[in-house]
């Protein structure tokens, strides 16, 4: 059976079933936080930064059987000291006040407050609730970009997908934790989790880790379904609620690449809708979304969000790499009030193909090392772009696509589906991103040549 009222229709990537994340039988007192609210954890927290630099956590209780109960408050500094606490009853919203605050900011400094909430019914605690959670300034200018904490800060990124070789969406947390070493070693400081929810755990380690991170729901595909857009409406409302504590999400994402299918007014509509809901749910995040190339620069769909990103991929699937160029700087003249980043951009590389004339889709790894040396200098070099993210850091599964070798694969990875092997397109962006010292000899993999003698090439951040 077609399935054609649940999010996503569509997508280069493979949707897989079952149940792939942990599932948990809760036993609780008759009083107790709401779970079924959304699927959050009953206690809803907003931080805020005051005009005067004050920190604010909002907070909205929902309990289950605990009429005249109490929940008493209290917020844990990041170096452990005691930083605020309050009580309240069940039904009330209550706002603690944190006058000097320890700013989350980034990688330099994730600084992470603890809340711990306790349900008081009957004489005694019969729930609690603990969450991490950060104060942080966010802002971005269509002409400066990014802004944390008031600095500027080059969003330097990579995209994942959360599906890993043998295991598929069935990860665990030691693979999730694998994943993020391989990030923390390219250097990149955000990240673009497509295009769907991801586990707690990824959204925990952005956290800990200091990443700017663009989360998204599954909007691929927009019909005139009147049950497909509640069903996405629903799904964005999960996951702001889910994740408004995480000081790493700055930014939702409710659309991307819809643009392929039609581009009309009341899409346009149901988008401002969604941004609309967006702003209710959490007035502090920035709303964004992800057009490919073909969407027209005055499109309405360039013109519904806080900054937008655009998927493109001159020199792999049309034009030249060196068409970034003119066409950001075109975009930009036409726009110039819409911050502008690069969401997607990468080309395949199966790491058993080589070439020392690398052309474009011969899916050799030298191909993609050229195409990211080419490409991303162009993008260091227009500083209105708030920054970008490479598509992609990991191989991931798709069914749809048989190419250069690689069978149900999308290979656009700096790092293969199984992480055993970088890419030598990862070096370069290690030597660009990372403080690490390091030598990469690229063409390791590269055993079989020809001809009478062979250029070297090695990626480093040292001067020598």
């Amino acid at each position: 059976a077609v399935c054609d009222d649940i999010s996503p229709l569509a997508g280069d990537f493979t949707i897989f079933g079952g149940l792939y994340r942990g599932v948990n039988l809760l036993v609780g007192e008759c009083a107790h936080f709401d779970v079924c609210y959304y699927g959050t954890d009953g206690v809803l927290a907003r931080t805020e930064l005051d005009a005067a630099g004050r920190g604010l956590v909002h907070i909205e209780p929902h309990t289950v059987g605990a009429e005249n109960g109490r929940v008493r408050y209290a917020l844990t500094a990041p170096d452990g000291t005691p930083a605020a606490e309050q009580e309240a009853g069940t039904g009330e919203s209550v706002t603690l006040t944190v006058e000097h605050p320890h700013l989350w900011n980034g990688k330099a400094d994730p600084a992470l407050y603890q809340l711990k909430a306790e349900l008081l019914w009957g004489g005694a605690v019969t729930d609690t609730v603990c969450k991490n959670m950060g104060f942080r300034r966010i802002r971005m200018e269509a002409d400066r970009g990014f802004f944390l904490n008031g600095e500027h800060l080059r969003l330097r990124g990579v995209a994942k997908h959360q599906d890993f070789a043998g295991k598929f969406n069935a990860v665990s947390e030691a693979d999730i934790d694998r994943d993020f070493a391989l990030i923390r070693e390219v250097g990149a400081n955000a990240l673009r989790l497509s295009h769907y929810q991801h586990p707690q755990h990824t959204y925990d380690l952005c956290d800990r880790e200091g990443y700017v991170v663009w989360a998204e729901v599954p909007m691929l595909k927009l019909t005139r379904s009147a049950a497909l857009l509640e069903n996405i409406r629903r799904q964005l409302t999960e996951l702001v609620l889910q994740n408004l504590h995480h000081p790493s999400i700055c930014f939702w994402g409710i659309q991307n690449e819809i643009g392929i299918y039609r581009d009309t007014p009341d899409m346009h509509e149901d988008l401002a809708g969604m941004r609309k809901l967006v702003n209710e749910l959490d007035p502090g995040r920035l709303v964004t979304a992800a057009n490919l190339y073909s969407v027209k620069f005055k499109s309405g769909l360039n013109h519904g969000t806080d900054m937008v990103g655009y998927n493109i991929y001159f020199g792999w699937y049309y034009g030249q790499m060196q068409d970034y160029d003119d066409f950001l700087d075109r975009f930009h003249a036409a726009n110039p009030e819409m911050p502008l980043g690069i969401s997607e951009y990468g080309v395949d590389a199966n790491t058993a193909l080589h070439s020392t004339e690398p052309k474009v889709q011969d899916y050799s790894e030298e191909y993609q090392a050229l195409f990211h040396e080419t490409v991303y200098p162009i993008f260091e070099r227009k500083p209105y772009l708030w920054g970008s993210f490479v598509w992609n850091m990991f191989d991931f599964s798709s069914a749809l696509r048989k190419d250069g070798g690689l069978r149900n694969l999308n290979g656009k990875g700096l790092v293969t589906y199984d992480r055993t092997t970088r890419k030598d397109a990862f070096y370069y962006y290690k030597a660009r991103w990372s403080e690490e010292p390091f030598v990469h000899l690229c063409g390791k993999r590269f055993a079989k040549r020809t001809g009478e003698g062979m250029e070297v090439k090695f990626y480093t951040n040292q001067p020598e």
